[in-house]
């Protein structure tokens, strides 16, 4: 099997689509992202108690030009901008030393100030983090950290249309997908309204817009490797390398049953590919996990989290319309790439959609099924739902991280 898992961005020609999947050039736009849950207007309401002049309260096809650019910046803008310093310097990267965690920080923000997308995007995930720090402030900053978003999307697609050196700016393109990856799944698998059918178009539509804005950056590996950024990409690469024709424990009772299935063969080379990606992403997580015996979680984006961002990636596109075609082994493959989720509970972007993708998925599969999900279930079954107190939103996670 070759999952090609060097690197999750390589420079290579992309896999064989169909009419859904994403190509280079394609344009994102506000409706190719999951909704977030419905928000209040943020026109007129004051932000904490300071008085503030209130950002636009949506951004208009005319003006897609940087809000920070004209000049349009309130407190709520220094302060997403400061959380995220903060986030970033107190970030735990495994066998990466705080003088390069230090300096990648340092570099990034200074692509970001003079890159439109990269730091309306920064101040997006910024939002969406403090929306679930602050409970009484959720709405308010969520409708930001949309705004903000619709606003980096935008801004990114007008950069690929008029940028004839791409090499000049491959650093905030590499951090803009890395970090419009990250929030689409926790949009995806948190904001939820209870429809598994809805769920499951908008999982799919993430791992599409996904994989279709990391071809922006092919052909660049190198030179990001000469940049601060070299030490996450390392160790990126090195968590994952050679993790696809390793055994994964939670995996086995699922290969065997997709081996003797009846399967066409499209089908069963795509199952084939996306198990073999998964068991790299378990591959990574145990090479933080069982270095560690204080090992809780905390590393953000590389090491052991590596896998739960790398797979969407990884996974062919024709998965994906496996998946949207609700196919029982395809969202077989998808409740075993939940237990990963599960295992990042703790993590705010994760929070308790991993439980959810694995109890939904049971339901929607039934009881004729249960063997191809005992490995969900019976991780789940060690760790007892959380009791939701009346009024409050689901559990997002605790850790600050």
């Amino acid at each position: 099997m070759n999952a090609e898992l060097t690197c999750v961005y390589q420079n290579k020609a992309p896999p064989p689509s169909s009419s859904l999947s994403p190509a280079a050039g394609i344009s994102y736009t506000a409706s190719s992202l999951p909704s977030p849950a419905p928000t209040a207007s943020v026109s007129g309401t004051p932000y904490s108690q300071v008085p503030v002049t209130s950002a636009p309260p949506s951004w208009s096809p005319a003006s897609q030009q940087s809000a920070l650019e004209h000049g349009i910046v309130n407190m709520l803008h220094l302060e997403l901008i400061t959380h995220a310093r903060t986030v970033a310097d107190g970030m735990n990267s495994f066998e990466i030393s705080n003088e390069e965690r230090h300096n990648a920080v340092e570099e990034i923000l200074q692509h970001a100030f003079q890159t439109p997308y990269l730091m309306h995007e920064i101040l997006s995930v910024s939002a969406t983090h403090l929306s679930i720090l602050r409970p009484s402030q959720r709405l308010l900053l969520r409708n930001h950290a949309t705004e903000l978003q619709t606003s980096a999307l935008s801004l990114f697609n007008a950069s690929m249309q008029n940028n004839h050196e791409p090499t000049l700016d491959c650093v905030p393109r590499f951090v803009f997908s890395s970090l419009l990856g990250s929030q689409m799944l926790h949009d995806t698998i948190t904001d939820r309204d209870g429809d598994f059918t809805t769920f499951i178009d908008n999982f799919v539509r993430y791992l599409h817009v996904t994989k279709g804005v990391t071809l922006n950056i092919q052909g660049n590996w190198e030179d990001l490797h000469e940049t601060a950024l070299r030490p996450f990409l390392e160790a990126g690469e090195k968590s994952l390398r050679g993790g696809e024709v390793e055994f994964a424990p939670e995996c086995g009772k699922l290969e065997t049953l997709l081996k003797s299935a009846d399967l066409g063969p499209t089908s069963a080379k795509a199952y084939e590919s996306a198990l073999g990606c998964l068991k790299a992403a378990y591959y990574a997580h145990r090479q933080v996990a069982g270095s560690d015996p204080h090992f809780d979680g905390t590393p953000l984006l590389y090491g052991a989290r590596t896998g739960v961002y790398a797979w969407p990636i990884l996974v062919p596109t024709e998965y994906a319309e496996l998946v949207l075609q609700r196919r029982p082994e395809a969202l077989a493959i998808l409740a075993h790439y939940a237990i990963l989720l599960h295992r990042y509970r703790d993590s705010w972007m994760i929070g308790d959609g991993g439980r959810y993708m694995i109890e939904a998925i049971t339901r929607y599969l039934g009881s004729y099924w249960a063997p191809w999900l005992a490995s969900p279930n019976e991780e789940l079954s060690a760790e007892p739902a959380p009791t939701p107190t009346p009024g409050e939103p689901p559990p997002h996670g605790s850790s600050y991280y």
